[in-house]
């Protein structure tokens, strides 16, 4: 008779034409199934499996008590075409037990990104059951006989242990994606205790950018948001009066304070009937014109400013004369540049007065100066997307009083081994102190 491992050899041979994979799966179906054991009612289980089963049981997510992975996409908004109210919000119902469990460390559910970016009410989850997951059940039972009151005792904990208000704002996400309304006060508490003693733009915008999302997606949760809102009017006023201070840094800080920068402005725009606007506006123009702060970021507040039409277009030719000349460093001003260029392209490229200034500064450096503004430039430019890079091409052409397109395919074609070598050579250049 065949044994198992004839029967396996001739299934791939048959049915899988030699390739193991494609009958993998099923060979794991039948050797071992998907079939889960389970206690009968009443047989005794500690408590928070049996709050967990009924909860299975009431949301309808008893056939997802499998080994087989399934998908399971939720819908937060109420459900108009039921009677009941709860069958009218199953779905946020399953999404608030799913994110109690995840705070657990219990792992039946795990969230994935959702496929449409702007939707706060779609979720995607994956379930599937597993020996471990219910092993992480009856671990829980240590903090609480339920998956509510385990889940914030949990919480309750984290915020006792909580030292940044980037995490507090983010526990504060939490207890609201757990319909947790008292821990979600607490939480505020402990952000807001912790904001007042920091001067960190990165971590206040982080989390006034936490408290924005939860009071944009409230009403679909059912959490009143109301009381955070003066709470992100506090994080945001102390972003924008923190932000000169902050941006005088180096360039590897630079790079948190754009994000944070990008954070702040977006908050300004979607909720600029709660925050003060002008005050930020008001700062950037100050960071715009400071000498003595990072230049990326200089370049940047303007960059923002120009996208808002904060500013005057004679006040921003004056300043790109201002920062792309002689007597400014080549590192500063090509710095500033790279900082301007990282937003609003399409309007940069819009302006041939700017590259004509561009084009006379670097023609004006000497060669060791080159040399230092070349590498911010590089690092400006290497984000340009191929188009973006056709028409800086052509605009030079046209400057340069050349056929454009000759111009924009010389420019964007593939580097001569002699132009790779120069480019070579400037790893043996000394750049000081960059």
């Amino acid at each position: 008779a065949p044994t198992l491992r004839d029967l396996r050899d001739a299934a791939q041979t048959l049915l899988g034409h030699g390739e193991l994979s494609v009958i993998a799966d099923a060979l794991v179906r039948v050797d071992v199934g998907t079939a889960i054991g389970h206690l009968a009612d009443g047989v005794s289980q500690t408590p928070i499996q049996d709050d967990l089963n009924r909860l299975l049981k009431r949301y309808k997510l008893e056939k997802y008590k499998s080994t087989v992975a399934s998908e399971l996409p939720l819908d937060l908004r109420e459900n108009r075409r039921v009677s009941s109210e709860e069958a009218a919000y199953l779905d946020l119902h399953r999404s608030i037990l799913f994110h109690r469990l995840k705070l657990l460390g219990i792992t039946f559910a795990k969230i994935r990104p959702s496929r449409q970016d702007a939707a706060t009410w779609a979720e995607y989850w994956i379930i599937q059951w597993s020996p471990e997951v219910e092993i992480q059940v009856v671990e829980s039972t240590l903090l609480g006989e339920t998956v509510e009151v385990a889940a914030a005792y949990m919480l309750r904990e984290k915020l006792q242990a909580c030292r940044s208000i980037a995490e507090a704002s983010l526990l504060i996400r939490i207890a609201c994606e757990c319909g947790m309304t008292a821990q979600m006060e607490e939480a505020s508490r402990v952000l807001q205790g912790l904001a007042a003693d920091s001067r960190d733009v990165a971590g206040i915008a982080a989390a006034a950018r936490e408290l924005a999302t939860i009071i944009g997606f409230g009403d679909i949760r059912k959490v009143d948001s109301v009381p955070l809102i003066p709470l992100l009017e506090e994080l945001f006023r102390r972003g924008c009066l923190f932000l000169l201070d902050a941006s005088g840094c180096n360039d590897e800080a630079a790079g948190q304070m754009i994000v944070a920068m990008n954070e702040l402005n977006a908050i300004s725009l979607d909720h600029s009937e709660t925050v003060d606007e002008a005050l930020w506006l008001q700062e950037l123009l100050h960071l715009s014109e400071r000498d003595d702060r990072n230049p990326r970021l200089s370049g940047f507040a303007c960059a923002i400013l120009m996208e808002r039409g904060a500013i005057s277009a004679d006040a921003v030719a004056s300043e790109v004369s201002r920062r792309l000349s002689p007597g400014i460093p080549a590192d500063l001003g090509a710095g500033w540049f790279e900082g301007l260029s990282m937003r609003n392209r399409y309007g940069l490229l819009s302006r041939m007065s700017l590259w004509e200034q561009l084009n006379e500064y670097i023609n004006a450096l000497e060669e060791d100066e080159f040399k230092r503004a070349l590498v911010f430039l590089r690092r400006a430019f290497g984000t340009f997307s191929p188009r973006e890079k056709t028409m800086i091409s052509e605009l030079l052409g046209e400057l340069w009083g050349v056929d454009t397109e000759q111009a924009a395919e010389i420019l964007t074609g593939e580097l001569k081994e002699e132009e790779a070598k120069m480019l070579d050579d400037l790893n043996d250049f000394d750049f000081g102190d960059l």
